[in-house]
């Protein structure tokens, strides 16, 4: 009768565990961001706990909303703190503080990502769309917060706290882009793409070739003008590192000349175009533009610019007006 009475009291107490559990996520993912440090380490060990105690199945199925809101609600409390704080001070630019919106996300050595993205990855990877499309939102959210806090002069960093996560999410996240999603698990993933390009482009240099062909197809999807839009953003934090602008170029030019598309696609290919290529093609000396890209392919470029600018689509020829407006400022050789 005492070991029943013992088994019994087990099963309550887990029973109670678990039903306080969300309870006690939202207090630690809310100590992530807490001004002491110990409080932060403190939040992440206990975390560190949690994913040890519930199976990646669990963390990934039950609590992949609850946490993806709460870090959310998190961030946008500090954001809601630090503008205040300037507010006080009277201050009226951002100052670079050398850590992040969150620091037991991003700038602390020892942080919260390790217990956090296994779940993302495996709702990402195995679960029904709406679970990866939570996924990838989540790990939009948790890549955007390890971003450090800097004045909008200053260069971008990449933050150290990626490189152990960044090949493993990029992968997953080309994985699941590739096959036959909904579009809005597409456009999260290249929401989440976007984030990491921004973010630790140079960590994912590896997957250049095949981010590159990604985006070039999802830019035309036919189907989707958010999966253009994010492919568009995502391709613009590509271009500098890729070894073969002009190839990216032609394809996006031959889109573009392409009459038998969609014209929002077409417009969809301009606005490619003039944000994600031209910026990268205003160097000091003149003649980088036809080196960068050939002389063939910067013509090209200048053709389709002009064709589409005369496109019965309104909003199609202003892109396109845009972007010869664009490319007629730039040097000539």
């Amino acid at each position: 009768a005492r070991l029943g009475a013992t088994a019994s009291t087990e099963d309550a107490d887990e029973a109670l565990l678990v039903a306080s559990t969300p309870r006690l996520l939202k207090e630690l993912l809310g100590a992530l961001a807490d001004p002491a440090p110990a409080v932060r380490a403190a939040a992440v060990a206990a975390l560190d706990a949690y994913a040890t105690a519930y199976p990646v199945e669990v963390r990934a199925s039950a609590h992949l909303e609850f946490v993806k809101v709460t870090v959310a609600s998190v961030a946008s409390e500090a954001r809601f703190a630090k503008r205040s704080d300037r507010a006080a001070s009277m201050t009226t630019t951002t100052t670079t503080t050398g850590g992040s919106l969150v620091p037991g996300l991003g700038s602390d050595a020892k942080n919260a990502l390790d217990a956090l993205v296994p779940a993302d990855l495996h709702a990402l990877l195995k679960g029904p769309p709406d679970d990866r499309e939570t996924a990838a939102d989540a790990l939009a959210d948790l890549i955007d917060l390890c971003a450090p806090v800097t004045a909008a002069a200053s260069p971008p960093t990449t933050p150290s706290v990626l490189k152990k996560h960044a090949v493993k999410v990029a992968g997953a996240l080309i994985r699941v882009v590739g096959d036959r999603f909904p579009a809005h698990v597409k456009a999260a993933v290249l929401r989440a793409l976007g984030s990491m390009l921004k973010a630790a482009a140079p960590l994912v240099k590896a997957f250049v070739p095949q981010l590159q062909a990604t985006l070039l197809k999802h830019v035309k999807d036919a189907a989707s003008p958010l999966v253009r839009q994010r492919a568009a953003a995502a391709l613009g934090s590509l271009v500098p590192l890729s070894p073969r602008l002009d190839a990216l170029v032609l394809d996006l030019v031959a889109a573009g000349a392409d009459e038998t598309l969609d014209v929002e696609v077409r417009r969809s290919v301009a606005q490619a175009l003039l944000t994600a290529v031209v910026p990268h093609l205003s160097p000091r000396d003149p003649s980088v533009p036809a080196r960068i890209l050939g002389a063939a392919a910067l013509e090209q470029l200048v053709d389709v610019a002009q064709i589409l600018a005369s496109a019965d689509d309104a909003a199609t020829a202003s892109a396109a007006s845009s972007l010869g407006d664009a490319l007629a400022r730039l040097p000539q050789a």
